[in-house]
């Protein structure tokens, strides 16, 4: 009995393994320009690197993340602002690559923006926001780099 437990619970791992990866596109460099959420990469993903996003008097706007999916290999940058704020959100890796997303106010002030394909080289992020008119309320913060 114990080894029929043991094969069900390794079986029912395989499959769960191989519906990620089926999930996947054939090449991981498509991956490049996807978003990290629809294609189920954020899943296990976690934040790299942390930045403050600043108004050019010091003042935070808010914050800038970069992250890595181990399961894909990929970064993406999010930010996390004033619902009411919009700006863009990038994420640069080496050999020049680089992904742009532009976002609007709203969604709880939490957005992101696309992968770019990244095993075993440098990425960092970027991000800006703007609150309103003056330049109090246009912030900009950059991540610093993370390898692997």
């Amino acid at each position: 009995m114990k080894t029929r437990i043991i094969a069900a619970a390794t079986a029912a791992a395989a499959a769960a393994s191989l519906s990620v990866l089926a999930s996947l596109p054939a090449s991981a460099s498509s991956l490049d320009g996807q978003d990290p959420y629809s294609t189920g990469c954020a899943s296990g993903s976690y934040s790299v690197k942390h930045a403050d996003i600043k108004n050019q008097e010091g003042d935070k706007l808010g914050d800038v993340y970069l992250y890595w999916s181990p399961t894909c290999k990929t970064n993406w940058t999010e930010v996390r602002v004033a619902t009411n704020g919009y700006g863009a959100v990038n994420v640069y890796a080496d050999g020049g690559k680089a992904e742009y997303f532009n976002y609007q106010a709203g969604n709880g002030g939490h957005h992101w923006g696309n992968m770019v394909y990244a095993p075993g080289i440098c990425a960092w992020g970027q991000g800006t926001v703007v609150e309103g008119s003056g330049s109090l309320l246009h912030g900009s913060g950059w991540t610093a780099e993370a390898c692997g």
